[in-house]
């Protein structure tokens, strides 16, 4: 007895720790996504998320939350001032997360309870986007801002931290369930949740390091790749995420449950007690008196009994004809051996041998090989004997060779719609299309029916001097030779290729100031402009613009580098 009210109190305690400690929770809610590709409104922006956890509550205004929810984010330029650029970018989202809650109002029992919340979190993304042969493809796997191409960019992570903040309100919906209406924003560390936030790469060089899939997501408006360095993203402010959520909580016994349950098991109502009903002395047992025995007069002996005959003995039956009688037989049905108990010995891999005389007990064979299976290098189910290929896997049609490849393109020639010629396995081993015979595919090529080369993306070089279409002095006024080069390019851009686009770029040196020098630029590619306009070029085909001192060419400060500085380029297109 002394040791029961200690044992009850020790339970109680027990039971009104968990009650008041740990809470149950699942949530609802809706995420957004803030970053590089700003969709059309919010609504568009909006995501369905879902998730669930335990919530950690002591005594006191603080509450800790274990947390893990999924979610999707998604945006294009489609429909926004950057859809000629024409990103896009869609990804699941996992989070994990560990946040603390300060409570505003003190009873945990008031009907609304305001609050603030912070923690840190870590989620995983892997966003992805349509190609342009409409399969879906991984951005990260493809580097479309150079990651890793060279020893200055690291690789882009699919795992990355956060710090998620904010707060709301949480209500009563009766005694058992509450509901927290909560708005929470997460900053996190990385600007490439949607696989924008740097600059361009050398288009070469991620050709080269990625392929054409890359370079086409990398830049996927019209007109020519942008240069080298040229800004892809915003690279100040680092991609955000954020909830509105719905947080349902089962809430465990409380305050006023716990102690009537207390009071029940420390005054438990005993029933009386019965007094146990006085037992009488028994009686003692009466002494039997014992008979005198009684003599009788005596008889003759009985003669002996004659022996009987010995038993014949009766043959046991014997199904199986094993020798070993049924009663005793453990397999009357099939004959056996004695040391079996008139079982046969045993064949564990069912290849016609008894383990007793199998080789390979576990693995089915032949009894050539002594109850093993025939010896197969290359494990392609082909034995050596009769495999011309016998250590690499192939298919039995082939007699255990594989499927061949005949030009060596990694799609084998049953897949293989172009077998004599090298391809790309998502054109199922044909080569991607080349409408110019330039070398340069038509999904890279800003001139599909003109031959060119590869650092104008399949365009032709222009057919004059570029450096002799030179300006008096440091004016805007054409020299004579400088006009007749455009005339000769004028003929060029009408007669020969009358479908190319040209795009006329002017640059000058940084001495004449960055405001003076933008204005020049723009007044030198009007005048080029207009002259071409004048020897027969029309001018839907043409574009100037003016770019300054924005791309040097040479970054030192000598006549000679100012000179390279000040230039013209012309950019073709179809």
């Amino acid at each position: 007895m002394k040791y029961l009210l200690p044992l009850l109190s020790l339970a109680i305690a027990s039971l009104q720790l968990h009650a008041q400690t740990w809470n149950s929770i699942l949530t609802l809610g809706a995420s957004q996504y803030v970053g590089d590709i700003p969709d059309r409104s919010v609504g568009a922006l909006a995501r369905g998320l879902v998730g669930a956890g335990l919530e950690y509550h002591p005594t006191g205004a603080f509450r800790l939350k274990f947390e893990g929810v999924v979610t999707q984010l998604k945006a294009s330029d489609a429909g926004t001032s950057n859809a000629a650029r024409n990103f896009s970018f869609t990804t699941w989202l996992s989070e994990g997360s560990v946040t603390g809650r300060v409570d505003l109002v003190r009873n945990r029992n008031a009907r609304v309870i305001p609050y603030l919340s912070a923690g840190v979190a870590a989620f995983y993304v892997n966003p992805w986007a349509t190609g342009p042969n409409g399969n879906r493809l991984s951005l990260y796997r493809l580097s479309t801002e150079g990651q890793g191409l060279s020893a200055n960019q690291e690789e882009l992570s699919k795992y990355n931290l956060s710090l998620p903040f904010g707060g709301g309100l949480d209500f009563s919906l009766g005694k058992r369930i509450r509901v927290d209406l909560e708005w929470i924003l997460r900053k996190t560390f990385t600007d490439h949740i949607d696989d924008v936030g740097g600059n361009y790469p050398d288009r070469q060089a991620l050709l080269n390091a990625r392929g054409s899939e890359a370079v086409a997501m990398s830049w996927r408006g019209s007109g020519p790749f942008p240069r080298a360095g040229t800004a892809r993203g915003n690279i100040a402010d680092k991609d955000w995420y954020a909830a509105v959520q719905l947080r349902f909580r089962l809430v465990n016994l409380q305050g006023k449950q716990i102690k009537k349950l207390k009071d029940k098991l420390l005054n438990p109502s005993s029933p009386q007690a019965t007094t146990p009903a006085a037992s009488t002395p028994s009686a003692p047992a009466p002494v039997a008196t014992q008979k005198p025995a009684v003599t009788s007069p005596s008889k003759p002996a009985a003669p002996s009994p004659v022996p009987a005959p010995a038993p014949v003995p009766v043959a046991k039956p014997d199904k199986d004809g094993d020798g070993i009688p049924d009663d005793i037989d453990n397999c009357p049905e099939v004959a056996g051996i004695k040391a079996r108990n008139g079982c046969p010995t045993r064949d564990f891999d069912q290849d016609g041998l008894n383990d007793e005389e199998d080789a390979c007990p576990l693995q089915a064979g032949t009894r050539e090989n002594k109850g093993c299976p025939p010896v197969d290098r290359d494990n392609d189910g082909i034995p050596n004997s009769q495999d011309r290929c016998p250590d690499v896997p192939g298919i039995a049609r082939y007699f255990g060779c594989p499927i061949p490849d005949t030009d060596k393109d990694g799609v084998n020639d049953e897949e293989d719609k172009c077998p004599d010629k090298a391809g790309a396995p998502s054109l199922k081993g044909c080569p991607l299309p080349d409408k110019d015979g330039d070398g340069i595919e038509d999904l890279l090529d800003r001139c599909i029916t003109v031959p060119g080369i590869d650092s104008l993306s399949g365009c032709p070089t222009v057919p004059i001097r570029t450096s002799r279409i030179t300006f008096q002095g440091s004016g805007v006024e054409l020299t004579a030779t400088a006009k007749q080069e455009l005339e000769s390019l004028a003929i060029w851009l009408v007669k020969v290729y009358p479908q190319l686009l040209v795009m006329i770029e002017s640059h000058v040196d940084v001495s004449k100031g960055s405001y003076a020098a933008k204005q020049l630029s723009e007044s030198r590619a009007m005048a080029v402009y207009i002259h071409l306009f004048r020897s027969g070029v029309p001018i839907a085909r043409m574009q100037a613009v003016g770019l300054g001192a924005d791309h040097p060419i040479d970054n030192t400060l000598t006549p000679q580098g100012m000179a390279r500085n000040n230039r013209l380029e012309f950019r073709f297109s179809e």
